[in-house]
Order: structure tokens, then C-alpha cells, then sequence
């Protein structure tokens, strides 16, 4: 992040923090019914032009993969603004084709807990406002999320740089996981098939030989 983005970055995250909760999340409902729309915001429009929605407000569904707590080392910062942390969501809706959103939110709601691991997830929804394309690097693994502002000093082949929509939000609530829409998995749907279609079998097999006597 340069440095005229931020500051800005760190005066809009301090405001969500001071922000009444639900206030944020009441702005994006009314400006989604002003829209006149139910739908969630269509985010594959800020990976194609994002130039046309910086500070737009959003309200957001999808699931986090991956929640990293940023410590803020910056004095001035910390002393300015009262921020010595906040945390980074990787967030993967519908709609963004295997991408994750990068989430800044101040703080993490009750229940939930900060994790990198391959089985982490938790659906959520969640309003905020997109801010730029960020690129971090991919082949970067670690307990802790990548300050924004951090010095990058990798010379690590392995890294690939990957361009993200940066979303500042709060608000977050998690939400009871929707089903991909199969209602059991291939092996379990085939076994109940298989059982089902020799009963089936077996059931006229046994009214033939009755008819047949």
C-alpha cells in the first residue's frame, strides 16, 4: 500500500470501529432497496471494473477461508487513529470464480476465531466499502495476515502476485452454511440408487412368480 492510501485506509477502518454496530449493514440494505434488488452485490464487476466502483458501498455473502490477525506496528498510527490491530478475511462468494475478496474489519464477531487451515470456513455476510485492487502474494503463508502497508522484500520465486478487490468493511455475521445444492454426497447418492433399484427389482420379481403360479 503507498503511502497516500494509507492513511485514508487506516481513517475509514477506525470509523467502522467507532461506528454504532449494524449502522454500516442498514446503509448497504437501504442502498440495495433504493436499487430496487434483494440480490447480494455482483462482485465479479470489481475484478473487471473497479475503477467504476472505488467507495462503493456493499453488502456481501460468501464464505471465508482463511481469517489472519494484523498487528499494527505503525506509532503514529496506533497513537493517531487508536488502531493497534485489525483482521483480514479472505472471502469467496458465488460469483468470484475462485477468487478470494480480501475483508479488512475492525474486529471479528462473537463466535468467531481467526484460522489458515485447509478445512477453515465460515459463511457470513457482511457490508463494507470497496476501497482498490490490492496485490499480495500468493506463496505467502503465515499465522498472522500481511500488514497492507508492509514493505514487500521476498525475492521468492515461488510467490506469484495475485490482484484482488481490498474491501473495508464490518458488520460481519456468520450465517448457517447453504448446501451446494446436492443433498448427498456421490458415493452415498449411488449406494442409495443401487440399494432402491434392486429392491425395486426384487419387489416385481416376487408379483411376476405370484402372477405366474
Amino acid at each position: 500500500m503507498t503511502d497516500r492510501d494509507r492513511y485514508p485506509f487506516y481513517e475509514l477502518l477506525a470509523a467502522l470501529r467507532n461506528a454504532s454496530p449494524g449502522f454500516l449493514r442498514a446503509q448497504a440494505e437501504e442502498e440495495r432497496r433504493l436499487h430496487g434488488t434483494q440480490d447480494f452485490f455482483p462482485v465479479v464487476e470489481l475484478f473487471n471494473r473497479p475503477e467504476q466502483y472505488q467507495g462503493t458501498l456493499l453488502l456481501l455473502r460468501g464464505i471465508v477461508r482463511r481469517a489472519t490477525l494484523v498487528l499494527v506496528n505503525d506509532r503514529a498510527v496506533r497513537a493517531h487513529y487508536g488502531l493497534d490491530h485489525y483482521y483480514q478475511l479472505y472471502l469467496y462468494t458465488g460469483d468470484s470464480q475462485g477468487n478470494p475478496l480480501v475483508i479488512c474489519v475492525p474486529e471479528l464477531p462473537p463466535g468467531m476465531t481467526t484460522g489458515t487451515e485447509e478445512h477453515y470456513r465460515v459463511a457470513v455476510t457482511l457490508a463494507g466499502f470497496f476501497y482498490k485492487t490490492w496485490a499480495y502474494k500468493a506463496g505467502r503463508k503465515s499465522g498472522q495476515g500481511t500488514a497492507l502497508d508492509a514493505s514487500e522484500t521476498s525475492g521468492d520465486a515461488s510467490e506469484r502476485w495475485v490482484r484482488v478487490p481490498l474491501i473495508l468493511g464490518s458488520d460481519v455475521q456468520i450465517m448457517p452454511e447453504e448446501t451446494s445444492g446436492e443433498p448427498f454426497p456421490f458415493p452415498l447418492r449411488f449406494f442409495w440408487l443401487a440399494f432402491w433399484t434392486i429392491t425395486i427389482l426384487y419387489i416385481a420379481y416376487r408379483i411376476a412368480r405370484r402372477r405366474w403360479r
